[in-house]
Formats: C-alpha cells, structure tokens, sequence
C-alpha cells in the first residue's frame, strides 16, 4: 500500500538523523522489504526514494545540514 507523502518525509528525516553527522557523510543502506508484491512496487519505492534523495540536496533533512 501507499504511505502517505508526509509520512514518507518523516520516516527518511528520522532514518537520516540516526547516525552521527560525522558518520553521516559516509552513507547508509536501506533494505526495501516488497517480497510479496511485483516488480513495479519495488520500482516505485526506489523512485521516490532516489527524488527524496535528489531533493534532500538543496533541503537538508535534518539541522545539521546532511542529507541522504
């Protein structure tokens, strides 16, 4: 099912502010559990990950300023 676009930007901002922001530079890895559904969920998860990360560019996610 769909997650709503605000509860989208709150778990990524919560999922980026975990680590320190030293260790933030270095990147994280996020496991995309969609193993009983189809392909294009899978690819419409990564989608709007990859915009949110695009975005988190010029709009950090957290205050110290790093993004995903």
């Amino acid at each position: 099912s769909e997650i709503p676009d605000k509860e989208f930007q709150n778990v990524m901002t919560y999922l980026t502010s975990i680590p320190s922001l030293q260790d933030a530079g270095i990147g994280f890895i996020l496991v995309i559990d969609r193993r009983r559904d189809k392909w294009t969920s899978v690819k419409a998860s990564v989608l709007r990950i990859a915009l949110r990360a695009r975005g988190a560019e010029s709009e950090p996610l957290h205050p110290g300023g790093s993004g995903i």
